[in-house]
């Protein structure tokens, strides 16, 4: 019989704690869910739902959303077993070969093992060696009875049935070497690829839904961030990438993520210079401010300064562009200002070139911006004693002395 325990006196009262499933809500939980998450393991259950009741992967049926023994929750455990439920032995089923198709086998038809004769007697007879055509006696083997004698037996197949053979497994390895290059070189590359696709969503997945980061795991957390903005990144998501790779930079400052995060505004940037956007100008400033190899000449050529010009005979009209007017008439070039940074102005001077090829230089009164309109006008002090001919206005940058753009129009008689 056993002893009772007994509780010595003066001692402190022992206590039981039996163990319980983590919840959610531990403090260890986060922890448990990154390791599990590094380290995967197959589950000795697998996932499965059966209208409201499913089965943890602890072999636990539950109702609800959250399992009674473990404490997993039904949505994460659901993206999890995303793959084939395996075969209950975990590999393909092979059908033994069959014994019979060997020749010289020790097997009999039925699978048994052979079952030796009696062996020879002195005189090198077999006993109990009779068949229905005769019997053996003597060493030579000499049959007695009626019948001529043969060295060959009737089980050995003929010069035919060989050849024949030979065929059938010459076909076959050439059957076998074919599906085993399909298997090598397409479906097997296939499968990969979508295992890795698989994978990559787990991943994400389980980055998105695993809570913040504890003080122990920080470094595995933020190596799953970087490895799911890498993946984005690859795949052209630019916008998605930066969310994790911002995640990773939250946990721990470091520069190799720094430098992953303008390398995914620089391709924003360079698949979105055409039409450009909010999040297209704020990157690119970010880049030329950090001085991104490629940042300036996008930037210069998406806020390059633009002129559009147009010479008539019409004080107000900055939309019609005439060829010609009288010598006599009064020349008005109107020009419009686009493009520049935001903020940024321009200051302008002009060349007007007269049809004797005489030509004037002179600024532009105040400074411009994106949006501003002017007109600059010109006319003969004395049109009948003038020579007609084409009157040229080229408009230039003061600071670069680019051409920015110009406009001709003819002084007829």
């Amino acid at each position: 019989m056993k002893d009772k325990e007994t509780q010595l006196p003066g001692a402190p009262e022992t206590k039981s704690h039996p163990p319980r499933p983590v919840k959610p809500e531990d403090e260890s939980y986060g922890e448990l869910m990154m390791r599990f998450t590094a380290h995967p393991v197959k589950p000795k259950y697998w996932f499965e739902e059966f209208g409201d009741h499913w089965t943890c992967s602890c072999g636990q049926i539950n109702k609800g959303e959250t399992c009674s023994n473990c404490g997993l929750e039904r949505d994460l455990l659901r993206k999890l077993f995303i793959l084939h439920k395996p075969d209950p032995d975990g590999n393909p089923s092979e059908q033994p070969a069959d014994p019979s198709l060997f020749e010289g086998s020790d097997s009999a038809a039925d699978g048994s093992p052979a079952q030796d004769g009696p062996k020879a007697g002195p005189g090198g007879a077999k006993a109990g060696g009779q068949k229905a055509g005769g019997q053996k006696a003597g060493s030579c083997g000499a049959k007695t009875g009626s019948g001529n004698s043969s060295d060959s037996s009737e089980d050995t197949p003929s010069g035919g049935h060989r050849n024949l053979i030979l065929g059938l497994v010459i076909v076959i390895v050439l059957l076998l070497l074919g599906t085993g290059a399909f298997l090598y070189f397409v479906l097997f590359p296939e499968m990969q690829e979508q295992n890795d696709a698989k994978r990559d969503s787990v991943r994400i997945s389980l980055c998105e839904n695993l809570p913040v980061a504890t003080a122990p795991i920080p470094k595995a957390q933020r190596k799953s961030y970087v490895s799911a903005g890498n993946m984005l990144c690859r795949k052209g998501k630019y916008q998605k990438s930066l969310t994790y790779y911002n995640k990773a930079a939250d946990l721990k400052d470091d520069e190799s993520i720094k430098q992953k995060i303008l390398d995914a505004k620089f391709g924003y940037v360079k698949a979105h210079q055409e039409k450009g956007d909010g999040y297209f100008e704020t990157y690119l400033n970010e880049l030329v401010e950090a001085g991104y190899d490629g940042s300036r000449a996008i930037y210069d050529q998406y806020y390059a300064w633009h002129v559009n010009i147009v010479a008539n005979n019409i004080k107000d009209d900055f939309s019609t562009d005439m060829e010609n007017v009288n010598r006599s008439d009064m020349v008005y070039f109107h020009t419009t200002v686009t493009g520049g940074a935001p903020n940024d102005s321009l200051r302008l001077y002009y060349q007007i070139i007269w049809p004797n090829g005489n030509a004037e230089t002179k600024d532009v009164d105040s400074t411009w911006s994106a949006g501003s309109h002017f007109t600059t006008r010109f006319q003969y002090a004395m049109p009948l004693l003038s020579k007609p001919g084409k009157l040229t206005f080229e408009l230039y940058d003061k600071d670069s002395h680019d051409l920015l753009g110009t406009d001709s129009i003819k002084l007829q008689k």
